[in-house]
Order: C-alpha cells, then structure tokens, then sequence
C-alpha cells in the first residue's frame, strides 16, 4: 500500500487490489468486490475513511449479539457499475 492509498483510490489501483465494481458501504463511496454468492469485499475510496467504516462494522457486530439467533444484521452495501 503506498502512502497516496490513504487518501484517494484510483480506478486502476482498485483493479491491482482485486475490486470490479463502484459501491457504498455504509453510505461510503468504495470499491467492491464479489467473491462469491455470499461473500463480498469492499474498501472505502477514500482510505482514512476506512476507520470509519471499521467503526460501522464493529457496531453492527455488536447489534448482532442482541439478535435471536435465526436473524442477521445485513450489512448496508450498494454494489454499483463496474469499474471500466
């Protein structure tokens, strides 16, 4: 990861990290990926914003102790057009 990373992105450097798409996790600009039907990774564009996201994460993890246990909290996560 180079210094730059911390602060935008770019389109090309997401395609070296794996990610096909433009997104949002938890209403944050990202790259995402799908790995699989149920699998799906994603980072911020912007990548201070990744603590933020972090945070977002850890509550939701957080919430899905309370839950029964035949429920899930669903990450909130928009995948979008592919990267061109």
């Amino acid at each position: 990861m180079r210094l730059t990373d911390l602060f935008w992105i770019s389109e090309n450097r997401a395609r070296e990290f794996g990610f096909t798409h433009h997104g949002r996790i938890y209403g944050i600009p990202a790259w995402i990926s799908e790995e699989g039907p149920d699998v799906v990774m994603a980072c911020p564009k912007v990548g201070v914003l990744q603590v933020v996201a972090m945070t977002a994460d850890t509550i939701f993890e957080g919430l899905s102790w309370l839950m029964p246990a035949d429920r899930y909290v669903e990450t909130p996560m928009h995948i979008g057009a592919p990267i061109v």
